[in-house]
């Protein structure tokens, strides 16, 4: 009696991890991506129309990431996607996708700085802007970054995450009087080498045409 309690628990258990498998396959997740930046005067500005793209980068099974194959070449590793080597490893893939042309889903933010990416299988995803966005004298950038879905904090496993890019406002260098300057004395400098060698070719004719000269009167002599 007990032996046959033991085969009905085993059975029972082995059928919860199966469904429970089956769920976080089966689960979806989302990234509400709000991108906002302050300007040269510290004010707070929401950034409409911003394109990003989105390109998964890895599955998640229920227990660990699998590099899709576009990416294997590339030797990812996940384990610290959110220590100090996300940076290095997004840059690297950022490089990769430019040279190779991998062309992924395009999103812009809407009238308040937010993309909703909605519907999002589990795993990791690769987020970069697409294009600067221009402001006044100045431009607002982001750096691409990685994204695990779920992901975990410790305490529970977050499968619907907010994320808030960090953009840095650049401000555009216009040419200074100084450059302007340097530019036109390099001019200067250009048209005087020609000249210069304009006036040596035509002195080194002059005395080729006095030797000749010279010569022809020695002879009639």
């Amino acid at each position: 009696m007990k032996r046959l309690l033991k085969i009905e628990m085993i059975v029972i258990l082995g059928f919860m991890l199966m469904l429970v498998s089956f769920h976080a396959e089966d689960r979806k997740g989302s990234i509400d991506l709000y991108f906002h930046g302050n300007n040269k005067n510290d004010e707070t500005l929401i950034l409409d129309n911003v394109p990003f793209m989105i390109y998964k980068i890895a599955c998640y099974d229920g227990q660990r990431y699998i590099v899709d194959d576009m990416y294997k070449d590339l030797h990812l590793s996940f384990d610290d996607v959110f220590s100090s080597s996300q940076t290095q490893m997004a840059m690297k893939l950022d490089n990769y996708i430019q040279k190779n042309h991998i062309q992924g889903h395009v999103y812009y933010t809407n009238h308040a700085g937010h993309i909703y990416f909605n519907d999002l299988e589990l795993g990791i995803y690769f987020i970069v802007q697409k294009d600067n966005y221009s402001y006044q004298d100045g431009i607002f950038i982001s750096s691409p970054f990685l994204v695990k879905i779920p992901m975990s904090d410790h305490q529970q496993t977050i499968y619907h995450l907010s994320i808030e890019p960090k953009s840095e406002w650049i401000i555009n260098q216009p040419i200074t009087d100084h450059e302007t300057s340097t530019n036109s004395q390099q001019n200067i400098q250009t048209s005087d080498d020609e000249s210069l060698i304009q006036y040596t070719l035509l002195a080194g004719l002059s005395f080729f045409v006095f030797i000749l000269e010279y010569r022809v009167l020695k002879k009639e002599s």
